[in-house]
């Protein structure tokens, strides 16, 4: 019995987004400060000087497309609280 064919996922390459991008008329700058993501690791994603495992660099790989995936809140895995700037002093 064939095994069933299992529909490969839309993975975009980095031409693609390009082309998205300028089809739509936005710069990379301006779709890296509408997802609140940094703008030099968004180049870096999508130049494959990072692959996108782990972090920042994966919620963006998934957002542009470039591959599939899910992204999970912080809250959702218990990680913790970020710390207040150093300059921040508690006062008891």
């Amino acid at each position: 019995m064939p095994r069933p064919r299992i529909k490969a996922p839309d993975i975009k390459t980095p031409d693609a987004v390009r082309a998205e991008l300028q089809e739509a008329g936005l710069s990379l700058a301006e779709w890296a400060r509408a997802h609140n993501v940094s703008y030099e690791v968004t180049k870096a994603v999508l130049a494959g000087r990072l692959k996108g495992k782990r972090g920042e660099a994966h919620r963006i790989a998934i957002g542009l497309g470039l591959k599939v995936g899910k992204v999970i809140a912080p809250q959702a895995y218990g990680a913790p609280p970020p710390k207040p700037h150093r300059s921040l002093r508690v006062v008891p």
